[in-house]
């Protein structure tokens, strides 16, 4: 036992002392030159560095390397895929001999990564070449290796082995310096740019907790990270662990304070806060301009609480503020059935709807302009005279098909309850909603309608389960006051009494003037 350790001992001085004189035996150009080889061998693509390139052991061991480029996939747009200006890794030495990974730097200045997809869909991320181990794999049947397979499967169970000498892992300078990623997608035509990225990151050791800061600009707003980790060996090891992540920005403000943890599948939960000064502005920042009339769709305000168990999802005691709004309610989804299931329960107040309706034209008066929005192209087009092709439109039903299929994606069941709505001068006092969606057979039931002084009900049954769309519509409105309804509806002051109101409609077709030909029911 004496000579083995003897042993063993003088292997590991001469490992240690061949690592220490490597750099002095073999050229620096050497070793760079066989660095970019092995590069190309795995991806297929040629890098270089035609800065400083350096690479030293003691007292620490450290690696330099500028104006590093990693090319781009034949046919990219740019000429290269990754080009960083500085980087710079040192890492204790004997701490790294006895197992244990302490990261005194890792310093990435001015990266800039070029993310592409090309009209084919093929995104520049994927590499041409294979490894030798995977280049073998391909060759196979088809069939994992069983010792592979179990092993794969033991690691997956656990979730939780965190790697050879990463339970030691300190981090010490870790930053990544004016950073920009570019994402074009040539099939779809979306271009996304960061700008002005910067990250550092503190974690003394992995029972630690890991704090983060950084900022990164997006169509010329500066967006300011904070996330935060109490016990990263924990999270690494499938425990729960308590999670603090705030993102925040003029056109809107997000946090997030709970747990997660690292198995199987994503298990986490906590409070969620979300505030927008502005959904027209949101809009308007993340590309989609809102047109839509009126003088509304100002702050927002979403805060309750997330909760996340593989393929669970809920959203509790969710409180949501929109504009002049405001309403409570629970909703979840599971997707782990063949149809995803959605519920929810919405309880809201009053309903003011004129500040997102366009302004009243008067008999007689020329068509107001359409607010929120501005002159967009759209709007001018829509200011002109009808063509010829829209006359003919306006002159019958459309014959385009209608595809109630879509109906099928989801079975849904929500339920809105309204303390009342105003719409011009129409008041409608409490109202419930139910809808239902399900193997594709939409139904929309208003089970209460308080109207003065009268009670409405209404169920529109819309029916996709089948190759030909149905739509069934009951409307029942009894006992309501004429008089006030009159004047708020039409400003005509010459009708008395208690009104009643019947309506049963239903209809099939394929087309919009199929289902008006089918029109079949009582008034």
């Amino acid at each position: 036992m004496k000579k083995l350790a003897i042993g063993l001992g003088a292997i590991v001085v001469l490992i240690i002392v061949a690592v220490v004189a490597a750099p002095f035996l073999i050229p620096t150009e050497t070793i760079k030159n066989e660095l970019l080889a092995q590069v190309k061998s795995a991806t297929g693509r040629d890098a270089r560095v035609d800065g400083d390139f350096k690479i030293t052991i003691l007292p620490r061991v450290e690696f330099v390397a500028g104006k590093v480029t990693f090319a781009n996939a034949p046919g990219g747009k740019a000429k290269n895929m990754v080009f960083v200006d500085r980087l710079n890794i040192q890492v204790a030495l004997f701490p790294l001999i006895s197992g244990e990974v302490e990261i005194d730097a890792f310093v990435l200045e001015k990266p800039i990564i070029n993310l592409e997809i090309n009209k084919a869909g093929v995104p520049n991320w994927v590499f041409g070449a294979a490894t030798p181990a995977a280049s073998a794999a391909s060759t196979t049947s088809g069939k994992q290796p069983k010792q592979a397979a179990g092993g794969a499967k033991q690691a997956a169970s656990s979730g939780a082995d965190a790697g050879p000498g990463l339970s030691g892992l300190k981090l010490g300078d870790v930053r990544l310096v004016g950073g920009q990623v570019s994402y074009t997608d040539d099939k779809t035509g979306v271009v996304h740019k960061l700008n002005d990225i910067n990250l550092k990151i503190a974690l003394p050791s992995l029972d630690d907790p890991m704090k983060a800061e950084g900022a990164v600009s997006w169509n010329k707003e500066k967006i300011e990270l904070l996330p935060g980790l109490s016990n990263p060996n924990g999270f690494l090891n499938g425990k729960q662990t308590n999670i603090e992540t705030k993102v925040s920005s003029a056109p809107l403000k997000l946090s997030f304070k709970g747990s997660a943890a690292r198995t199987t599948k994503i298990k986490a939960g906590g409070a969620l806060d979300l505030d927008v000064p502005s959904i027209r502005k949101l809009a308007a920042w993340v590309g989609s301009p809102m047109t839509a009339p009126g003088t509304a769709y100002g702050p927002l305000k979403i805060t309750g609480q997330v909760n996340v168990d593989g393929q669970k999802h809920a959203f509790r005691k969710a409180s949501i503020a929109i504009d002049a709004f405001k309403g409570n309610g629970d909703f979840s989804y599971y997707g782990g059935s063949r149809v995803p299931n959605v519920t929810g329960k919405l309880q809201l107040g009053m309903l003011d709807l004129n500040p997102y309706l366009p302004p009243e034209v008067k008999p007689g008066s020329k068509k107001a302009a359409p607010t929120g929005g501005g002159a967009s192209p759209a709007n001018q087009s829509a200011a002109k005279p009808a063509s010829s092709g829209s006359k003919a439109a306006a002159a019958g039903w459309s014959n385009d098909p209608i595809d109630l299929s879509g109906l099928k994606a989801v079975n849904a069941r929500l339920d809105l309850a309204v303390a009342g709505i105003l719409v011009r001068k129409i008041k409608i006092g409490q109202s419930n909603v139910n809808v239902s969606l399900r193997n594709g057979v939409l139904v929309t039931d208003l089970t209460k309608m308080a109207l003065y002084g009268g009670n409405g009900k209404a169920k529109l049954t819309a029916n996709g389960s089948g190759r030909t769309p149905q739509v069934a519509l009951n409307f029942d409105l009894a006992n309501f006051q004429a008089h006030p309804f009159m004047v708020d509806a039409m400003d005509l002051d010459r009708v008395e009494g208690t009104a009643n109101a019947k309506l049963a409609v239903t209809t099939t077709g394929g087309s919009q003037r199929q289902l008006v030909s089918a029109l079949n029911g009582s008034g």
